[in-house]
């Protein structure tokens, strides 16, 4: 029977280093807060931590409770788009893990991509539902900015990577003429190219 040994030795090399590293990151993160002088470990006050409840004591329970119900995928305009898709005779494939951003809807023979974006969320220009909340307008302004930016670097890569990208807001979806839009975009159900797996 092989002696063990020589494989205990190997995970205590591999997996020691990156214990010692956590235990650091967390020692220097805790410094940086305050809570630990230099030089040897010091029992860490952790009723300096701040709480989720003091970080966010003016928030109300309703925007609490809304904002837990927000999903990155999936939502219901999204929904809305692909249902309407399929029956036109479309088929595409969901949030590709290869593409910037994970696009919501992708047409790999097509080189095409559908994002079904929150008006919100996204800040759709001039549209009603795109508002600010009255409570905490900094917090508010600073999250939208980034997603605006981030939705714009994303539209960018993907562009540059020779894909067409139509976006469709969420006060879009139930529009009459979304189907023509749609079919505008993509062109005839049947009328694509041969699909190459290194596409998408």
């Amino acid at each position: 029977m092989r002696s063990l040994y020589p494989v205990s030795i190997r995970c205590a090399r591999i997996f020691l280093p990156l214990y010692l590293g956590a235990l650091r990151c967390r020692q220097f993160r805790y410094f940086a807060m305050g809570l630990l002088a230099p030089g040897p470990r010091a029992p860490i006050n952790t009723s300096m931590l701040p709480t989720i409840s003091d970080i966010f004591q003016d928030v109300t329970d309703t925007r609490r409770r809304n904002m837990a119900a927000v999903h990155g995928k999936d939502t219901k305009p999204e929904l809305i788009v692909r249902r309407l898709l399929h029956k036109m005779g479309y088929r595409y494939r969901l949030h590709s893990q290869h593409l910037a951003g994970k696009p919501d809807i992708v047409f790999a023979s097509r080189r095409k991509i559908i994002e079904v974006q929150g008006c919100f969320w996204h800040r759709h220009p001039g549209c009603q539902f795109a508002s600010t909340p009255a409570t905490r307008k900094d917090f508010w302004q600073q999250k939208f900015d980034q997603n605006v930016r981030r939705d714009s670097r994303n539209r960018v890569a993907l562009a540059q990577s020779g894909w067409s990208v139509l976006i469709i807001w969420g006060c879009e979806v139930r529009a009459p003429e979304l189907r023509t839009r749609l079919q505008t975009f993509l062109g005839p159900p049947g009328a694509t190219q041969p699909y190459r797996s290194d596409r998408c």
